[in-house]
């Protein structure tokens, strides 16, 4: 029989007390990353060993957080506490904040000019040959008219040549990118309009184009893989007010970015539009759209992820309304001044321009290669902010 010396019997047992009556000791900090000690017997002997504990960011319960942007609109979260005392888990409030416009720049350089209505910022002129309006500025809810060949890509899903009833982009002479829900269930007399701001009344040199063939996401199931293309049955005529918008080529649209949605949807709740609107609109993080979503009691968009984009407007201003799915979310490139069609108007509240529920877009870079294919395009330059 093994026998021990009073000390080391001593010592043993009041290591053997200390782990059975403590285990890891209390952590150093409540959040933010603290250490816990634990004494183990190794060996016949005794370490310490440490672990690291409580390692979610500190956060100021109850309070805003510090606003993104200094200018030109951000955003910040309120955390309120609950039972898991976890940052990712507690109810989250978001807001916009900091919108003044940011001071302008001055003379933009040469082969550089002001990004779209924002003096704040000068981009290199884009050498591309898609992405490039026609008109250079110095219905969609809350939103403006759009001018004549300012988006010569922009779509109308037309019934008999006069009832819009979807968006869509021109992205190559004969193929339209659009969502899904647009085309799952074909409709008669359906045609695409080409090169006018208006519906009933097209301007000079638009273009009605039949179509030969629609193609949906094959895993499309709302509001995943919400994507289709329509390939027409001639190609389009390319002019000044028509052209092609590109695709993102590898560039993700930033968190905070400053986009613009276009559609032909609802100008207002009650009456539907016969013009192209445009609205000026901010990017947030992904649970902006699935809590805003909550707060209207709708829940098909909790499992939203990197092949979304949600973006709108904090208030109760521009936003996404019937008819404007499969419209265009377009931003201008981090390196130059060329539009990129960043998302396709996918999901909303169901009643139109409500605060603090923004809109939820397809996101297009992550379907890319799968248009490429589809279209059996190219891939050109990539591009990254």
């Amino acid at each position: 029989m093994l026998r021990l010396s009073i000390r080391a019997t001593v010592l043993f047992l009041a290591i053997v007390a200390y782990a059975n009556a403590t285990g890891w000791s209390k952590c150093s900090k409540s959040c933010g990353g603290g250490t816990q000690k634990n004494i183990l017997c190794h060996k016949g002997g005794h370490c310490v060993s440490r672990r690291k504990c409580n390692t979610v960011p500190c956060a100021k319960w109850g309070k805003w957080q510090t606003c993104t942007q200094s200018c030109g609109g951000g955003h910040r979260v309120k955390v309120e506490k609950c039972a898991s005392m976890n940052i990712d888990k507690c109810p989250k409030t978001y807001g916009q904040c900091n919108t003044h416009e940011c001071d302008p720049v001055g003379q933009c350089p040469p082969r550089y000019q002001y990004r779209y209505k924002d003096t704040s910022s000068c981009c290199k002129i884009s050498t591309e040959i898609c992405g490039r309006a026609s008109y250079r500025s110095g219905r969609i809810i809350g939103g403006e008219i759009a001018v004549q060949g300012q988006w010569p890509w922009a779509a109308a899903l037309v019934q008999y040549r006069f009832l819009p009833f979807c968006g869509g982009s021109l992205i190559q002479k004969r193929w339209v990118i659009t969502a899904a829900q647009c085309i799952a269930n074909p409709r008669a007399g359906a045609s695409v309009l080409l090169g006018s701001v208006t519906i009933l009344k097209p301007v000079a040199g638009h273009q009605f184009i039949e179509i030969d063939e629609y193609l949906t996401h094959s895993e499309y199931v709302f509001p995943h893989n919400d994507i289709g293309l329509i390939k027409l049955k001639t190609d389009a005529v390319y002019t000044e007010f028509v052209k092609p918008v590109c695709l993102p080529s590898g560039e993700v649209v930033p968190v905070d970015a400053t986009c613009r949605t276009i559609g032909w949807g609802r100008a207002s709740r009650y009456s539907r539009s016969n013009e192209l609107n445009e609205a000026r609109v901010k990017v947030f993080p992904l649970d902006t759209c699935i809590r805003g979503m909550h707060s209207v009691n709708i829940y098909n968009y909790d499992n939203i992820d990197a092949s979304h984009i949600c973006a709108g407007s904090l208030a109760a201003d521009p936003a996404m309304c019937d008819g404007d799915s499969g419209s265009a979310l377009i931003c201008q490139r981090c390196s130059s001044c060329g539009w990129y069609l960043a998302g396709i108007a996918s999901g909303n509240s169901g009643r139109c321009a409500v605060a603090n529920v923004p809109d939820v877009f397809t996101n297009v870079y992550y379907f890319e290669n799968m248009i490429r294919r589809m279209t059996r395009s190219l891939r050109m330059s990539r591009y990254t902010c």
